[in-house]
């Protein structure tokens, strides 16, 4: 038990709590973003309308006042290259005999895949902070 509250049994502190709200804030602005990818997925590719909640988490988080953690967080995740990747173009592309897709190189910071993601993340809560107030 004393382990799982970020002690060992040597005593030795592990830092358990360290930074957890923050850790859990991204977590839960993690499953609202995520969901809210799969939600539109799933609306595109079967008609389908579900996953209410996670509209309804991420307009909890900014109508208790979260927009400035959630931006920094967005902004933390773009500049460690968690959103996507930094090598690919996230507008250039070639289309092979089969329809697919393969992204080219990106040219510079602004056009990756990584800088395109945050860039729409930091609309989607601008836009839903702006709906609220």
């Amino acid at each position: 038990m004393l382990s799982d509250l970020g002690w060992t049994s040597s005593g030795k502190k592990l830092d358990a709590w360290e930074n957890a709200r923050d850790r859990y804030l991204m977590n839960f602005f993690g499953g609202a973003v995520g969901g809210a990818l799969f939600y539109g997925v799933d609306l595109v590719q079967n008609g389908k309308r579900n996953n209410s909640d996670t509209k309804e988490e991420l307009v909890y988080l900014l109508r208790n006042g979260n927009k400035k953690e959630l931006l920094d967080e967005i902004e933390s995740q773009r500049k460690n290259g968690k959103l996507g990747s930094r090598e690919l173009s996230a507008t250039k592309y070639e289309q092979n005999e089969n329809g697919q897709l393969n992204y080219l190189t990106a040219t510079n910071e602004a056009d990756s895949q990584n800088d395109m993601i945050a860039k729409q993340l930091r609309d989607i809560v601008t836009v839903i902070d702006q709906g609220i107030h």
